[in-house]
């Protein structure tokens, strides 16, 4: 009897297997060597289509004096901040042996009401020679104290006493801390309490009834940021006499600043929020002027260029204006 004898399985042979795990062991280095050629292709092509295309330098890869002309820049409108640096780095610069100011403690009530998050700041510091040391520190050791860079430092920042940015911040929290005050005399408890009260009652005299539920518009009025806005009725024609009135009421010495233009009130319902000319307006109905039936007030300080005022009486919100 002659047994077949059973056909081996090539593809099971070790060499086979050998044979099969060749190939894939070469071509993991060419795909890698693809990718990196479709890599340098698409890096060229990127330079062919944009030539002029750039990666800006990192800036702590600019010099020193670009770095600290930047940062001031952007500390303009962050009065506090401006004030703060300038006080530090001049008292470095008079006795740089002082520790003082060459620590920088992040954690501190200070420290986080007049830099913290306000954008420069820190990199600023960093320009000056401070070192971060851990995550609450910045350090400038003496001998990395550069008065060259100190010169610079705050020179740079009292040009950006001079801006527009730096002034109309400054005005603002002086506004800020004079709002504060006003609504601090709320108690009959001085003299001058007494009177105050005795003056707000006087223009609540003034002003007219406020309109029954289920009539009139709710206008409200923001004074400050220390206090929630102020809020009640007016009829379509109220004029914005009274809303002046009725703002008195919340504090004397307001209506007195908008109209000596130190303060302005400003509908924020319209882009761009101008200040209202209060003096053209006075006599004007609240829908004439686009603030009925819904009318966002707020007084500010006025605008450090304050060449123009919007007239009201031309606003086409306003469902009393007549049109051309």
């Amino acid at each position: 009897i002659i047994v077949p004898r059973k056909k081996s399985n090539p593809r099971s042979s070790p060499d086979h297997l050998q044979s099969s795990m060749t190939p894939s062991i070469i071509r993991k280095p060419a795909a890698v060597a693809v990718s990196v050629s479709l890599s340098k292709k698409g890096g060229a092509m990127l330079t062919h289509c944009h030539p002029n295309v750039t990666i800006p330098t990192p800036m702590k890869d600019k010099s020193k004096e670009e770095q600290i002309v930047r940062c001031t820049k952007r500390l303009a409108p962050h009065a506090t901040a401006i004030d703060t640096l300038i006080r530090a780095l001049t008292a470095i610069r008079t006795d740089p042996l002082d520790s003082k100011y060459r620590t920088v403690d992040k954690t501190t009530i200070g420290y986080q009401q007049a830099l913290q998050d306000k954008p420069g700041a820190q990199d600023l510091l960093l320009a000056m020679n401070f070192q971060t040391h851990g995550t609450t520190q910045l350090i400038l050791h003496p001998n990395r104290v550069d008065m060259a860079l100190l010169y610079l430092g705050i020179s740079a920042l009292e040009k950006a006493q001079q801006t527009d940015d730096y002034r109309q911040s400054k005005q603002n929290i002086i506004f800020q801390k004079e709002m504060k005050a006003i609504h601090q005399l709320t108690t009959a408890s001085t003299d001058a309490d007494q009177q105050e009260t005795v003056k707000r009652a006087n223009f609540l005299s003034q002003c007219p009834s406020e309109q029954n539920a289920g009539s009139g518009a709710l206008l409200q009025c923001k004074l400050g940021d220390h206090s929630p806005a102020i809020k009640r009725k007016f009829d379509a024609d109220d004029i914005l006499k009274d809303v002046i009135h009725w703002i008195g009421a919340h504090g004397s010495a307001i209506p007195q600043k908008i109209q000596s233009q130190q303060w302005c009130l400003v509908d924020i319902n319209v882009y761009p929020i101008t200040p209202i000319d209060t003096q053209l307006n006075m006599d004007k109905t609240l829908q004439s002027i686009g603030c009925w039936p819904s009318g966002r007030l707020e007084v500010r300080p006025a605008p450090i260029h304050n060449n123009h005022t919007t007239n009201h009486g031309r606003n086409t919100r306003a469902l009393g204006t007549a049109t051309e």
